[in-house]
């Protein structure tokens, strides 16, 4: 795959080159060129993406914090992908175990992560930390649409002030230095420590077995090739529709091509089919207006015709619709999340393929990954008082879950399910290459907070509607009013 050499060229640059971020260490205090040089002239390097990743020098210096606490705050689904009390022999398990225990003794630090119950808990608990003055917390991450919630109430540090952060590093999301910085301001940062943000991205779930009985085209190669459209979906998923049972009638019995809900599924089409809904214009300013325009009209038409008017495809207004089919084997297509590989998949006898979301078309540049919100992000608040600390082991910590903990969560999803395994572990890190976080659906609040724009399409669908002309302008006004209180508060905050 394009992105194998891609890596190889980032590997070699990054074996060579000192940290040039804000905050980097001085120059005396990374590996001399030389020596990374000699590292990479090697023939030893793996051709394997997950081996080589671990060759990668992360360019910190030595630090003996004297055993003082780094505590992580979350809720309960973000310690599950955080935490391993011991080593159990499963190889997520261990591998979040050995990062975990690896950072603590480099650094002498005893790492303490904690998980409240819910989000709305981590919320609460955060914010009355931040008011009292306490400095607790050094890191926290928890729910990203709370957190991007959360910015109003003016609890978080710029990412920028904290020494050692190096967003150009490959455990960083390149959505934190391209889409979620304005002003030169971060508050919230998405890295491989945010493991949530694999487990909760959007996917299509194959039903291989199927695809083989139907002589369907070769799902790997449609993907590599960039063909794999919303289109070629439809024109692959017509193919294998059955009314099973022969009564006529559209019913839960039949063999389906496609299956999603329309609860949240419908939300991930909109960065799927390549459109944000904040961007920046070439000066770095940021451009509300514009998410409503012809292809957001296509977008809707198409998706609402898919739930109401084709006979292939089977939608609710439930959640886990693709997923709940697919483990049936009464469907080629299930819309679903990373995730659902751990509920029970692994063991059923159907052979899958993990997919991207399909393009809008061929035209489209790329294939884009949307997470949902319950996945975590990271900030430090502004209590924080050792930045120093906060910086090494932070960074430290998303890079080692690069290097060992991705993965081990890829191979505890897929590897030893597919009869071709390589070439679905290729097009899962090629997916997750691929996350795109907006910064209206990180920042953009709750709905119930006068933003949740990033709902939007399923509101629409949800009322049998293709109509997002008059849903827009209903809540345009809103909308733009919340969004000026989070620019407000980027702009108007000092360090």
């Amino acid at each position: 795959m394009a992105n194998k050499k891609l890596f190889a060229l980032l590997l070699a640059a990054l074996m060579t080159a000192s940290v040039t971020a804000c905050g980097a260490p001085a120059e005396s205090e990374t590996t001399s060129s030389d020596e990374s040089m000699e590292t990479v002239e090697t023939e030893t390097v793996p051709e394997d993406d997950m081996e080589a990743r671990k060759l990668v020098k992360d360019n910190l210096p030595e630090k003996d914090f004297g055993g003082e606490n780094f505590t992580v705050l979350g809720y309960d689904f973000t310690y599950a992908y955080m935490f391993a009390e011991e080593l159990t022999g499963d190889v997520f398990n261990d591998a979040l175990f050995n990062r975990n225990n690896d950072v603590a003794e480099r650094f002498n630090v005893k790492l303490n992560i904690q998980g409240e119950t819910d989000y709305t808990g981590t919320s609460q608990i955060i914010k009355t930390a931040v008011l009292s003055g306490e400095d607790t917390y050094d890191l926290v991450a928890y729910h990203f649409v709370q957190m991007g919630n959360d910015l109003l109430s003016d609890i978080y540090l710029n990412f920028r002030d904290v020494p050692y952060i190096n967003f150009e590093a490959p455990w960083w999301n390149s959505s934190t230095d391209e889409l979620l910085t304005y002003k030169g301001k971060t508050f919230m940062a998405f890295g491989s420590l945010d493991l949530t943000t694999i487990s909760q991205a959007s996917c299509y779930f194959y039903n291989m077995n199927m695809g083989e009985q139907y002589e369907l085209e070769d799902i790997f190669s449609l993907v590599n090739e960039g063909k794999f459209t919303i289109d070629k979906v439809a024109e692959m998923g017509k193919i294998v529709y059955k009314d099973t049972d022969g009564n006529g009638a559209k019913d839960a019995t039949d063999q389906y091509g496609f299956g999603f809900s329309r609860k949240g599924d419908a939300d991930a089409y909109l960065q799927a089919f390549g459109k944000l809904l904040v961007e920046f214009d070439d000066a770095g300013n940021i451009i509300l207006d514009n998410y409503y325009d012809e292809k957001l009209v296509s977008i809707l038409e198409k998706l609402n015709a898919l739930q109401s008017n084709e006979e292939w495809v089977w939608s609710e207004d439930a959640w886990n619709v693709g997923f709940n089919r697919f483990i049936e084997n009464t469907i080629l297509f299930g819309h679903g999340y990373i995730a659902m590989t751990q509920w029970g998949m692994r063991d059923s006898e159907i052979d899958y393929a993990v997919l991207p979301l399909p393009k809008w078309d061929e035209a489209q540049d790329r294939y884009y990954i949307t997470v949902g919100g319950s996945g975590d992000a990271q900030a430090v608040l502004r209590t924080a008082s050792n930045l120093e600390k906060i910086g090494v082991v932070t960074e430290a910590l998303n890079a080692e879950s690069w290097k060992t903990c991705e993965g081990a969560y890829y191979e505890n999803t897929i590897k030893y399910k597919s009869t071709r395994a390589e070439e679905n572990v290729e097009i899962l890190d090629m997916m997750m290459e691929s996350r795109v976080f907006d910064f209206g659906s990180v920042y953009g609040g709750w709905s119930s907070s006068g933003g949740g724009a990033t709902f939007w399409i399923h509101e629409v669908l949800n009322k049998g509607s293709a109509d997002i002309a008059s849903y827009y302008q209903s809540k345009k006004a809103t909308w733009e009013g919340y969004m000026a209180k989070v620019l407000d508060a980027f702009e108007k905050y000092e360090s």
